[in-house]
């Protein structure tokens, strides 16, 4: 009956959103192209439900360049603050436009992923959706969070930024799966328009 209840509710809201979004998404849209060009959107293949590849999609938030040669030139020095290290020069990271950060602050970026979640592939709560490589270095235990699909917010989304530990991050996954229901959904949805609206989505 949860899995039920949780596909009906997830084509509810996420179509409504999309339609009551309609008009942010297509200015957005504009602000990002007339502010950085193209493309729009930001694609990235991640792993969902039982091991399959998913694209999700993002809003663009950072500069429109190689990014392999950016690290490059950053790793020499050619850019950024000198300032000892990679992990300190990327604390601003010069690659997030100005428009990017306004969308990262209040979770604007996301907006794209609601189609996914319309689509099937993805649910408005669960894990984490996880890279290639992340999921390439699961335990066994953690091979269960691909048991469900991956959520546009949940446990772990919603404690980024306090948790940096990579193990941490799944345990909170790992948390929600052995305890997931409606009521639990529903608060973690609560907590997470909450903090987008208090400009703390950035996770």
């Amino acid at each position: 009956m949860y899995r039920i209840l949780k596909r009906i509710s997830d084509i509810l809201i996420s179509g409504l959103l999309l339609i009551i979004l309609l008009p942010v998404f297509l200015l957005l849209t504009l602000l990002i192209y007339l502010t950085s060009g193209f493309p729009v959107l930001f694609q990235s293949v991640r792993i969902g439900k039982d091991g399959r590849q998913i694209i999700i999609y993002k809003f663009r938030t950072m500069i429109n360049i190689d990014e392999r040669q950016y690290l490059k030139n950053l790793i020499s020095g050619n850019l950024g603050p000198k300032r000892g290290n990679i992990k300190a020069k990327m604390e601003n990271d010069p690659r997030i436009t100005n428009v990017g950060r306004f969308l990262r602050k209040y979770g604007l970026d996301e907006i794209p992923q609601l189609v996914s979640i319309l689509k099937g592939e993805m649910s408005l709560v669960g894990p984490r959706p996880r890279l290639l490589y992340e999921v390439y270095h699961f335990s066994e235990r953690q091979k269960v969070i691909l048991t469900v699909k991956p959520g546009l917010t949940g446990l772990s989304q919603m404690a980024r930024g306090g948790y940096n530990n990579f193990e941490d991050l799944i345990n909170l996954d790992i948390e929600y799966i052995k305890k997931r229901s409606i009521f639990i959904d529903l608060k973690i949805l609560i907590k997470t328009v909450l903090k987008t609206i208090s400009g703390r989505a950035a996770y």
